[in-house]
């Protein structure tokens, strides 16, 4: 899926979010409760913003430890 898009932040919903971070929803859902995926509410739906979204990979593939 192309998540670009020109001119202006994108702002994906919680099920696409799951399907860019390749996680399941519970785990989105609990990683946003507690404050390490920030969000958006439109009404009450949550909004992901993908450079949001791409920092926390990021953060998240660095801070795993080697085996």
């Amino acid at each position: 899926r192309d998540y670009s898009q020109r001119g202006a932040q994108r702002a994906l919903s919680l099920e696409e979010a799951c399907v860019y971070l390749r996680m399941h929803r519970s785990t989105v859902l609990k990683y946003s409760k507690a404050g390490l995926l920030p969000f958006s509410l439109v009404g009450s739906r949550k909004r992901y913003a993908i450079d949001d979204l791409d920092a926390f990979l990021q953060g998240n593939h660095t801070s795993r430890r080697k085996k």
